[in-house]
């Protein structure tokens, strides 16, 4: 007998040939199988042990296979981009919803603020290629546009982080749904002020607090951690930096070439 024994646990509804035995775990010796009391187990061959082995081997396959297809589920560069707006695109859309279905305004808004959501993201190429800003509005959700490697905000050269981050600022940010939704409401001429907003989002009425507990799990999954924080606020909504948001919009769509 060596002097070091592998053990294995017993097949699910498998156990000790040996009436009245309780063991759990068997180990195999000289082409014998026995359980870890040292009976040995009656109608054991070794094809047997060799499917035994198969079985376990391949549970370690899959279980190796899984865990590196969860690690290639996160995207990077433009993927990431697309894939971030497609996650801010389906938290607006949630709070279109929202205003519409809970607070009873009119259900134009969602038309309106998909046409404000089009423009914002109509000079993201890659964005527009891929449909997400001219198809039905209830697809997904919002990204950043970025050419990093998935590390943060550092990549393969100073120069081109500091333009992935140049790329990222241009984005829109999670605080400008809610600007959105405001801007909507005012060309409908509903009855809202921007305090109401504040009041909403601040008080976890709408979503925007704890937007990336919105996106399904697999979504989340795919962000990279700089664009999955985005989604995920901890400091307090301030009424100031929702204001400044809107006036932000407001000059965008001011300057654009299209009308508004």
């Amino acid at each position: 007998m060596s002097s070091r024994i592998d053990y294995h646990s017993f097949s699910r509804g498998e156990t000790c040939t040996e009436e009245r035995c309780r063991s759990r775990k068997y180990y195999i010796e000289d082409g014998k199988k026995f359980c870890q009391r040292g009976h040995e187990q009656a109608g054991f061959t070794q094809t047997q042990r060799d499917e035994d082995d198969w079985n376990t081997q391949g549970r370690k396959s899959r279980k190796k296979r899984e865990e590196k297809e969860r690690v290639e589920k996160v995207l990077s560069g433009r993927g990431a981009t697309e894939h971030y707006l497609e996650c801010l695109q389906l938290i607006l859309r949630k709070q279109c919803h929202w205003l519409v279905n809970d607070k009873g305004f009119s259900p134009e808004l969602e038309a309106v603020v998909q046409s404000l959501w089009s423009l914002r993201v109509h000079n993201f190429h890659s964005v527009e290629r891929s449909g997400y800003a001219s198809t039905m509005f209830s697809s997904q959700s919002e990204a950043e546009n970025t050419d990093t490697d998935g590390s943060g905000f550092k990549s393969m050269s100073s120069r081109r982080s500091r333009k992935s981050v140049v790329e990222r600022e241009k984005l829109p940010k999670l605080i400008e749904s809610l600007g959105l939704c405001y801007l909507g409401m005012l060309m409908l001429r509903l009855p809202v002020s921007l305090g109401e907003i504040y009041h909403w989002a601040t008080k976890e009425e709408i979503v925007y607090a704890r937007a990336i507990k919105e996106i399904p799990k697999d979504m989340r999954a795919r962000l990279p951690a700089y664009y999955y924080a985005a989604f995920e606020i901890r400091a307090q909504l301030r009424g100031s930096t929702l204001y400044r948001s809107i006036l932000h919009l407001i000059d965008f769509y001011y300057h654009s070439k299209f009308e508004v």
